[in-house]
This record gives C-alpha cells, sequence and structure tokens, in this order.
C-alpha cells in the first residue's frame, strides 16, 4: 500500500490573541491514515504541528481534532 501524507497543524491563543507558548497539543484522527505524534508542542507563536499519512487506496474522510487542556 503506497501512502500520501501533509502536514496537519493548528495554531492556539489565548483570549487576548496572544500565543498559547509550550502548551502540549493532543492529535486525534478519526478515519483512514496515520499520525506521526500523537502529542505535540506550541511554539513561540502559537503553532503546533504533526504530519498525517493517508492510504492512497483508501475511501473516505478522515477527521484531525487538535485539543490543549488548560
Amino acid at each position: 500500500m503506497f501512502e500520501q501524507g501533509a502536514d496537519a497543524g493548528s495554531r492556539f491563543l489565548g483570549s487576548f490573541g496572544e500565543p498559547c507558548v509550550g502548551e502540549v497539543v493532543a492529535w486525534r484522527l478519526n478515519g483512514p491514515g496515520t499520525l506521526a505524534l500523537a502529542a505535540t508542542t506550541t511554539d513561540a507563536a502559537g503553532f503546533a504541528f504533526t504530519y498525517y499519512d493517508a492510504p492512497l487506496d483508501s475511501a473516505g474522510e478522515a477527521t484531525i481534532t487538535a485539543e490543549v487542556a488548560f
């Protein structure tokens, strides 16, 4: 089976628009494929990323969810 992939990312901001730095982000995948990392940490700008691999021969949609527990 061959796969194709892409970066998946999200930005987390506080209530005043400031970046949330150093927060642990939990990633969840619903659907076909795999995520490279189940948890990552936000950077200085509030961004966190993981990598999504989708099988080429798969039908259906995948939903990726990112969550930070404050």
